[in-house]
């Protein structure tokens, strides 16, 4: 009984640890493998796009309202 416990808890602590590695690089490392990956969101006033540049705010005419650059 005490073998199947110790099997159990630590196939969970290293399922844990790998879901909690996944998500903490995933942006990062699909970041590197694409160049020019750039995300868009519409709404009803103004318009955020983010690339790998940092995110920028704007109106719905195009001009630019607030920019954040990630300062890699």
């Amino acid at each position: 009984m005490d073998q199947k416990r110790r099997k159990f808890l630590k196939v969970l602590l290293v399922g844990g640890g790998v879901l909690l590695v996944g998500k903490l690089f995933s942006s990062r490392v699909l970041s590197l493998f694409s160049s020019d990956s750039k995300i868009e969101k519409d709404f009803e006033s103004f318009k955020v796009s983010e690339d790998k540049n940092g995110l920028i705010i704007s109106d719905r005419n195009g001009h630019e309202i607030f920019i954040i650059d990630r300062g890699e």
